[in-house]
């Protein structure tokens, strides 16, 4: 909900600017909006869908943090065909922002690495965090990270790595056999 009012605000802020953004904005929030009603209903969906998502998402986010936020996104690799479970990668893009961009009023950056070799999907999401002496919040916490988790060793048991590593950065190394 937090997401969705955020990037409400600011499409409303945008169609006051005039900025022509607007329309394409709208667009990608009803995308997502789409496909989280209609297309994440089964247990599988095109893993080129689960990326448009996260892209989609990006691009929302990025309204919010302009300037102040260095993000790349780097996918590689022999995606068609292949399937995932609908909405297991989009926490980690959701904490990188929470809790690498949103807490900090400075620079913050993301580094997104997807790739896909043989059957093997390699995802790598690394962003900035806030020192401990600039914030009490723990990174980790959170029920968002847990669910996923427990979904990874539900839906893909024996089948997946996830290490995650906080120390100066907030790094997440996730590969699955599709």
């Amino acid at each position: 909900p937090h997401f969705l009012f955020n990037t409400l605000n600011n499409i409303y802020s945008m169609v006051l600017l005039g900025d022509k953004e607007a329309a394409a904005s709208v667009l990608r929030l009803s995308s997502i909006m789409s496909y989280m009603l209609y297309e994440c209903n089964g247990h599988a969906v095109d893993l080129n869908k689960e990326l448009t998502l996260i892209q989609d998402y990006i691009e929302l986010e990025k309204l919010r943090y302009g300037d102040r936020l260095d993000l790349s996104l780097e996918v590689s690799g022999q995606l068609n065909g292949k399937i995932i479970t609908p909405l297991l990668l989009l926490p980690f893009v959701e904490n990188a922002f929470k809790h690498g961009v949103s807490s900090s009023e400075k620079n913050s950056w993301i580094r997104i690495n997807i790739q896909v070799v043989d059957n093997e999907l390699v995802f790598m999401i690394e962003n900035s965090i806030l020192s401990v002496q600039e914030t009490d919040v723990p990174v980790n916490s959170g029920i968002g990270l847990n669910n996923v988790k427990k979904r990874l060793e539900f839906l893909y048991p024996g089948k997946h790595q996830l290490k995650i590593t906080v120390e100066d950065t907030y790094l997440v190394n996730l590969k699955i056999q599709l």
